[in-house]
């Protein structure tokens, strides 16, 4: 999907994979700064059916939602 935001990583855990790609387009799309994050994060789990979301952008991680155990990988 094209964003035209400017975050580094936008993901979201929704219901269905086609809501869940269009849902991080959209977040990725409000981000320009980090100070953008908390109002995408809070719009993205608004939507029906997103349980959660991860954006990140500079030195800055937001976390909203049900979000699953994040695992490490060596």
């Amino acid at each position: 999907s094209k964003s035209f935001g400017k975050c580094e990583l936008a993901s979201v855990i929704a219901s269905d994979a086609a809501l869940a790609d269009a849902a991080a387009t959209y977040a990725a799309n409000l981000v320009s700064t980090i100070e953008d994050i908390d109002s995408a994060l809070e719009s993205v789990v608004a939507i029906e059916g997103v349980e959660g979301a991860i954006i990140v952008q500079g030195n800055r991680i937001g976390l909203a939602g049900k979000i699953p155990p994040l695992v490490k990988i060596q």
